[in-house]
């Protein structure tokens, strides 16, 4: 059971994050406001791809971007209070990104999964809540007791004692 001093930093704690949420969505000036559209846009909009759409009465869904210079670093969208897609830019030159999902199962616990190449499947499973990561080997999902450097050109894994590396699929380690 939770005492009363853990529940009062739990209680700040989220107090403070909605506060810093609040203030960063304070600084964004409105550009569109129709019906069920609103669209945010930051201050140093185009430069800096800040932005936010709003859809639905509800605002959901929610989509925004991130990213320095006119390029684009982070696209999310947000479906509902548990589940959000992105696509994230990889470290590398060009253009080269990889799609995340992470929502919740029915047991509460989160689930994150990454299509490194956007080819349609999944390769990266990770679990934090259960302490679980797993990669796709040949159509079948490997336990992972590391996986490393996602946003990479190359991300490396190790399963089972043996080193893998992504290449448009998880490849052994020779």
């Amino acid at each position: 059971m939770l005492t009363k001093k853990c529940l009062f930093v739990v209680c700040a704690t989220a107090f403070c994050a909605g506060s810093v949420a609040l203030a960063v969505q304070l600084k964004k000036k409105v550009i569109v406001e129709r019906e069920s559209l609103k669209i945010l846009v930051g201050e140093k909009f185009p430069e800096e791809l800040d932005c936010e759409i709003f859809v639905g009465p509800d605002g959901s869904p929610h989509f925004s971007t991130e990213g320095e210079k006119k390029r684009m670093k982070v696209a999310t969208i947000d479906i509902d209070l548990g589940r959000s897609v992105s696509v994230i830019r990889k470290e590398v030159e060009g253009n080269s990104y990889f799609l995340y999902l992470f929502f919740e199962e029915e047991d509460g616990k989160s689930v994150g999964l990454f299509d490194l190449n956007i080819d349609g499947t999944w390769d990266v499973k990770k679990c934090p809540t259960r302490k679980e990561n797993s990669i796709l080997v040949d159509g079948h999902w490997v336990e992972a007791t590391r996986i490393d450097r996602l946003l990479s050109p190359t991300p490396t894994a190790e399963a089972q004692g043996v080193r893998y590396q992504f290449q448009g699929g998880w490849k052994v380690v020779k």
